[in-house]
């Protein structure tokens, strides 16, 4: 296991797509932020940022879910969509996992990322 000065030093930029961002207003919203889950949910999902971040490719495929080149970061019970280069995450979407996500994804991938 990776000891924390194992880390780099050089953070990758990200950016969180509107929808994404409409997501975890979503999230938020069924938790009736601010309460424990909401906290949960947003420490959750920024430690999940900051990991993905410092090691950008820990993610992985779902090729069940989809064909397009993104990977998911689980966060119990939350997945991360995420398209990964080399300088930059793009978030596209978080999503609770008994969600539709293979539809989900169609409707939002259309367009290339």
């Amino acid at each position: 296991m990776a000891k924390f000065e194992d880390a780099p030093t050089r953070l990758v930029d990200y950016v969180v797509t509107y929808a994404a961002k409409q997501d975890v207003e979503e999230i938020l919203s069924f938790y009736r932020s601010p309460s424990p889950l909401g906290a949960l949910f947003q420490r959750d999902y920024f430690l999940a940022i900051r990991h993905l971040q410092r090691w950008p490719y820990t993610g992985h495929r779902k090729s069940d879910l989809t064909k397009r080149d993104v990977c998911f970061w689980t966060f119990e019970p939350f997945y991360l969509v995420l398209h990964v280069q080399p300088e930059l995450i793009t978030i596209v979407a978080v999503l609770h996992t008994r969600r539709n996500i293979a539809k989900i994804l169609r409707k939002r991938l259309r367009r290339p990322l």
